[in-house]
């Protein structure tokens, strides 16, 4: 899954992100458990779903952090369908009970909050490292 915040920007594309992951996958595959496959779009399609908009060109970090909190700290339903190798089209439609996608997802004043925390984490972890 392609979760770009920055869409409206136009910066990416999804379909030949996807196309490389599948590539590094299958170097994966082959280097660390000896499997020579190659994945196609059936065995791990690719896709972008409808996710909240950032209103900036920098904040693409901080949406990335939210999804990644957002992925592991979800229920077993979630992981239970990643393991099955597959995404599929329920999964990425899902609504409640898995992570759920839609540009309303979560609110801009999480991403606000979320910066603010790591701003100040950060400019205390330099301060205690000048000390």
């Amino acid at each position: 899954l392609h979760l770009d915040s920055g869409k409206r920007f136009r910066l990416h594309n999804y379909v030949s992100i996807c196309a490389r992951m599948r590539v590094f996958l299958q170097v994966c595959l082959q280097k660390q458990h000896g499997v020579k496959r190659e994945l196609s779009k059936q065995d791990l399609p690719g896709g972008s779903p409808p996710v909240p908009a950032q209103a900036n060109e920098t904040d693409c970090g901080m949406y990335m952090l939210e999804w990644m909190e957002r992925f592991t700290t979800t229920t077993a339903t979630t992981t239970n369908m990643i393991e099955g190798f597959r995404v599929t089209k329920e999964f990425v439609q899902a609504r409640g009970n898995v992570v759920p996608f839609g540009k309303t997802a979560f609110a801009q004043s999480r991403i606000d909050k979320k910066r603010n925390e790591y701003q100040s984490l950060l400019y205390t972890l330099s301060t205690r490292s000048e000390a």
